[in-house]
């Protein structure tokens, strides 16, 4: 027993199976019925609950009942053949389908808006042109290989070779074969410029659709897509939306912040480099250029670079004057510490000689 009438419909193009059930889950009536008598039942019925399978034009007739008051509930076929007795035939499966619609925690297909089902719709349209687009692009080409005419690749180049064909002047192409080609051609142009059309609209309708709208301010990508294709196709709600659209842009947020942290790895590293380059650079040359002075000038060069010699019975310390060294944080940068190194750990700027006492 259920709260209200039940009415299971098995959908068909010119005849309609209509399948009636009281609250009782007594049989009222079960007959075939046109389109149109179905329209005028569905107006003059009590709001009931109105089920049916998933198949061509079922969203319509969702709509439309819903539009009289009614509930309407999509079964996925493949559930409703459990509940099948008898043969197949356009009855059972009505009493079927109103059966499965009863049952508890079965399991309804999402009701397309007419929105959606308009973004689903031209976009069928646009893969329609496009492979009829490059069937007639592949014919075209065939039809004039056989005759020794190659085309190069695009449709630009297909474009310019057309019109050198038909030219009176052109006699590479039989003249019984020109009348065929030129037809062949003409449809080809007008598909293309269909396709533009269907383009423009889509993309036009894509721009009105909110969630979509948003998902267009994120970063492009096939991941957009394809979110874009599952709501238009129904799989995804409203509610389903949300949620992948901060994750979408929370995930895209996080790789550009990993993308900025390896430019600027890649700016400390080619700065290190530099930096070493320059050191071995000047190393050579100090070496280079000490080999030519005397003792005099190599003293007076020690004097200047050393701070303090430290010495003990064990040890010799010598601590250089040095500027302080750029830490890598810093590098990246390019800031300078002002602060020498006299107060810094001599460890890490000293060389210790070793030499035994006396």
């Amino acid at each position: 027993m259920h709260d209200s009438n039940l009415i299971g419909l098995d959908l068909a193009k010119n005849v309609i199976q209509v399948c009636k059930i009281d609250k009782n889950g007594e049989l009222i009536s079960n007959k075939a019925i046109s389109p149109k008598k179905l329209r005028e039942l569905l107006a003059k019925s009590t709001p009931s609950i109105v089920a049916m399978e998933g198949c061509g034009g079922c969203h319509y007739w969702a709509r439309l009942a819903e539009s009289y008051g009614h509930e309407a509930r999509i079964i996925s076929p493949k559930k409703v053949k459990g509940y099948l007795q008898g043969q197949k035939t356009d009855a059972n499966d009505a009493i079927a389908i109103a059966v499965a619609a009863t049952q508890v925690g079965m399991r309804y297909s999402q009701i397309k808006k007419e929105v959606q089902q308009s973004l689903q719709t031209l976009d069928t349209t646009r893969r329609f042109l496009i492979r009829d687009l490059a069937a007639l692009d592949n014919h075209i080409r065939a039809y004039l290989y056989e005759y020794g005419i190659t085309v190069n690749k695009g449709r630009k180049s297909l474009g310019e070779i057309i019109p050198i064909v038909l030219d009176d002047n052109d006699m590479r192409l039989p003249q019984c074969l020109r009348s065929t080609l030129s037809p062949l051609w003409e449809r080809y142009t007008i598909t293309e410029s269909q396709l533009k059309v269907a383009e423009k609209s889509k993309a036009a309708l894509v721009k009105q659709l909110e969630p979509c709208k948003r998902l267009l301010d994120l970063e492009s990508g096939k991941g957009v897509s394809r979110l874009i294709d599952s709501y238009a196709d129904g799989y995804l709600t409203k509610g389903e939306f949300e949620p992948r659209i901060r994750t979408m842009k929370a995930r895209l947020q996080h790789i550009d912040e990993q993308r900025n942290t390896i430019i600027d790895q890649q700016a400390l590293k080619k700065d290190l480099h530099c930096i070493i380059t320059n050191l071995e650079t000047f190393a050579n040359q100090v070496h280079s250029s000490l080999s030519d002075i005397g003792w005099e000038e190599k003293r007076a060069i020690i004097r200047m670079l050393v701070k303090k010699v430290e010495i003990d019975l064990k040890e010799v310390n010598v601590v250089f004057k040095v500027s302080s060294p750029l830490t890598p944080d810093k590098i990246g940068t390019k800031t300078v510490q002002d602060k020498s190194l006299q107060d810094c750990c001599r460890g890490n700027f000293s060389i210790t000689i070793k030499h035994h006492a006396q």
